[in-house]
């Protein structure tokens, strides 16, 4: 009886240490949670007072309109900020509108820096709307590719899960990117989930084959 009692000691005394530790993940997870929406928001809010600061008049270009698109960023306020910055994308009558940063001191060409820094250079999983080096910043390159985490606050380039819906593909046709020379006007060809491959790194845009058969696998993608 001794035995049997020494023996449920040492099982309770487990059962309680087990109890103890699955409380202290528990702690761990509720305080990881709260540790990640606060860094959220305050990247959110980052962003809010750069864009304050960045369009002190925000001008939505009308399609309609036959005169010239001004030009509504203050590039000069930006750069002041970080030299990275180099250009603007605006999708219209949406929340997505974002600086467009480089690592212009990166010497890789597949550099990802600003997947994990905020415009201002601090640190944040949030990171930024960013484009690697193999691509030039004048937007003339056949194919640029611009960076934007999908994140559970449905910030940053998570709405662009929107363009799923054919009636937000129709009425989002257009995106305006800003640099401090131009305003570029695109629309919008087709919205598709695609490869996860690095398609700057699988695709030969130098030649008008190679640019081809980038499209044609786009128009070719499920959905």
């Amino acid at each position: 009886m001794a035995e049997d009692k020494k023996g449920q000691g040492k099982k309770s005394k487990s059962t309680t240490i087990i109890i103890v530790v699955l409380t202290l993940v528990i702690v761990g997870c509720a305080a990881f949670l709260i540790w990640h929406e606060l860094l959220n928001k305050q990247a959110e809010q980052k962003q809010d007072n750069l864009a304050s600061r960045a369009i002190p008049t925000v001008v939505m270009p009308s399609q309609s309109n036959s005169e010239e698109i001004q030009n509504p960023i203050d590039f000069k306020a930006l750069q002041a900020e970080n030299t990275d910055i180099y250009a603007w994308i605006n999708i219209e009558n949406t929340k997505m509108s974002f600086p467009i940063l480089q690592n212009m001191a990166a010497k890789n060409k597949f550099d990802e820096f600003y997947l994990d820094h905020l415009p201002d250079k601090t640190s944040g999983f949030a990171g930024s709307i960013f484009t690697q080096g193999i691509n030039n910043t004048d937007f003339h390159d056949a194919n640029t590719v611009i960076y934007g985490h999908e994140l559970k606050n449905q910030t940053m380039f998570s709405k662009l899960h929107d363009y799923e819906s054919q009636e937000f593909m129709d009425s989002h046709k257009t995106i305006y990117i800003y640099t401090p020379e131009h305003v570029l006007v695109y629309e919008v060809m087709a919205a598709v989930e695609f490869s996860s491959k690095h398609v700057m790194g699988t695709y030969d845009y130098s030649t008008e084959a190679g640019t081809k058969k980038f499209i044609d696998d786009i128009l070719a993608s499920p959905g």
